[in-house]
């Protein structure tokens, strides 16, 4: 049962959410986080990009309130390393940064914070395919593996931030499977933090502001860190998860961010420069709004369940991914 402290963070959380969100459109406005319709965007009307205010406000309290009782250094290193993704993102909605130095910036702060961390680094990999592990232990190699693996899932979320709440139900649905793995004090509040994810979710589908870069690089960065701290964790006391559960989680986005540029190179364009040739796009071509939410999270949520269903074919379940997004595809060219 959550005692006294516990009880009165996760009330003083939530009058942070009311008030940062009952405040998110004064702070765009005087930030100047207004996101305006352009040729890659299908929405029509100047919309705050402060999705992510009322949640980072909470994300904030919780985390800080915790070291204050609980003191880890991996959980200090996330917030550190969320915070500062959090006002790239800000920087970037406003200024509309040049990708490839968002880039290196985004390598270089991850370098320089995963080496004094040992839980937040990929040393170990293992395939249950070829029930065959792989050690990382030079520690050069692990931390450039685990930067790579972070930056492609951050970039897998702000591609899929193209219609709204898409990016936003994602993150959510990703959050609640880790509360669930999560075991120690942090829990409650991860979960309290998943909720009001909901909520939130639910405000961007109206259209009250929309997540930003602030927000996909926030909830990206959060959900890869927190993945690979729950990943290590259970290395360290014998419970193996594989690379191929873990690639389930996030296959989806995944897949198409991999499609969208090696597509955009062939083509000679550059892979970070937007278009309208996304999954949810093509989705939207055929469907109504809902209705490619309800097809998209059901393709992440289903791919989860078989994460844990399949165990040994795991190996099948990506390969029959892989045959149903390409089939899509033609169907749609054709």
């Amino acid at each position: 049962m959550p005692n006294l402290i516990t009880i009165t963070t996760l009330i003083l959380g939530f009058i942070i959410y009311i008030l940062s969100l009952y405040k998110s459109e004064v702070f765009a406005n005087y930030f100047g986080l207004i996101d305006k319709p352009n040729k890659f965007k299908i929405h029509s009307n100047p919309t705050p990009l402060v999705g992510i205010l009322p949640i980072f406000s909470m994300f904030s309290f919780f985390f800080l309130s915790n070291l204050a009782t609980n003191f880890q250094l991996d959980y200090l290193l996330i917030f550190i390393t969320t915070t500062v993704f959090f006002l790239i993102g800000i920087i970037d909605d406003k200024t509309n940064l040049n990708a490839y130095f968002k880039l290196f910036l985004s390598t270089s702060i991850l370098i320089l914070f995963l080496y004094f961390s040992k839980d937040l680094k990929l040393e170990f990999l293992y395939s249950e395919t070829f029930d065959k592990g792989l050690n990382l232990n030079n520690s050069i190699l692990s931390i450039f593996f685990t930067v790579l693996c972070i930056l492609l899932l951050t970039n897998s979320l702000n591609l899929s931030d193209g219609i709204n709440s898409l990016a936003s139900g994602i993150s959510t649905i990703w959050l609640f499977v880790l509360t669930i793995l999560v075991n120690d004090q942090i829990k409650i509040y991860l979960l309290a933090l998943t909720i009001l994810m909901i909520l939130n979710t639910y405000f961007i589908y109206k259209g009250k502001f929309f997540l930003g870069d602030s927000g996909t690089l926030f909830l990206g960065s959060f959900v890869s860190l927190l993945t690979v701290l729950i990943y290590n964790k259970y290395l360290n006391i014998n419970i193996t998860i594989s690379v191929e559960k873990i690639f389930m989680f996030f296959i989806v986005p995944g897949i198409d961010m991999l499609r969208l540029f090696i597509v955009r190179i062939i083509n000679f364009k550059d892979p970070f420069k937007g278009d309208l040739n996304h999954l949810h796009h093509y989705l939207l071509k055929y469907f109504s709004l809902n209705t490619t939410l309800i097809i998209y999270w059901g393709l992440v949520i289903s791919n989860i369940i078989l994460a844990y269903k399949l165990q040994d074919y795991l190996y099948l379940a990506i390969l029959f991914n892989l045959i149903l997004y390409c089939s899509f595809l033609i169907f749609w060219k054709i």
